[in-house]
């Protein structure tokens, strides 16, 4: 029978472990990307049974495609999820940001996804309520609201008249 000096085995007995653990840690990780790819990253760590830090709730809005939030919008959590709720809410003032013909890959892109980022690098933001969380996200909404018209335009206020003269 072959037998292995001790260097080897213990060489081999490693890179077996290590091979392991690679298929171990990937089986791990793979859902958990996939689940922040898709937005759906706050339900995956609920399942867990672990407390959802508040980043994650941006997580949809950040990364979900148009059905997912548009579905999340119309959606009645139960009263005491107000996590929920707040993201829900969130959902439908997306949509409503960005119209029927709004491009959500550029809102993601340049608004929701550097939100997401900041506050998931913000350790205050794991002692906001939902509330908090509500007004940072509208917040950052707030430049894509269209300026209300002024008042009166030059034009609707009729020509100017040159210093000194008036009809």
């Amino acid at each position: 029978m072959w037998k292995l000096g001790w260097p080897k085995a213990k060489a081999l007995s490693r890179s077996v472990a290590v091979r392991r653990l690679a298929r171990t840690a990937a089986a791990e990780v793979v859902p958990d990307i996939d689940a922040f790819i898709r937005g759906r990253l706050a339900e995956v760590i609920e399942r867990r049974g672990r407390r959802v830090p508040t980043w994650a709730w941006t997580n949809l809005l950040a990364h979900g495609e148009r059905a997912a939030i548009e579905a999340d919008s119309h959606a009645r959590p139960a009263q005491a999820d107000v996590w929920r709720q707040a993201r829900s809410y969130l959902s439908a003032e997306v949509l409503g940001a960005l119209g029927p013909d709004g491009d959500l890959g550029h809102l993601q892109d340049e608004v929701l996804i550097p939100l997401e980022l900041r506050l998931s690098s913000d350790p205050a933001t794991a002692h906001w309520r939902p509330a908090r969380w509500v007004h940072e996200v509208q917040t950052a909404l707030l430049p894509l609201e269209a300026p209300a018209p002024a008042a009166h335009t030059p034009l609707e206020q009729g020509p100017a008249h040159p210093a000194g003269h008036r009809s």
